[in-house]
């Protein structure tokens, strides 16, 4: 935990904090570990940003990705 402490205090920039990954995660792939975890039987269908139209604007590619020294456990492993 002082390791996130430090990483927080020390930097004043809006951050986004994410479990680690051994690679780079669509939202679709997020959403499909959920499905899987849960034994849904709800079907879904990956899409593009610009395929899934909202009021605030969304980068063109949004992937969850953990790029900081501080590494957390895997994101498969905190949704369980």
């Amino acid at each position: 935990m002082e390791q996130i402490d430090d990483f927080l205090y020390r930097d004043e920039r809006i951050l986004h904090f994410t479990n680690s990954t051994d690679h780079a995660i669509s939202w679709y792939e997020f959403a499909q570990e959920i499905i899987t975890i849960t034994q849904s039987s709800v079907h879904i269908e990956p899409c593009t940003s610009s395929e899934y139209p909202t009021k605030a604007k969304r980068p063109i590619m949004s992937l969850l990705r953990n790029n900081s020294d501080i590494q957390l456990e895997d994101w498969r492993e905190s949704l369980e």
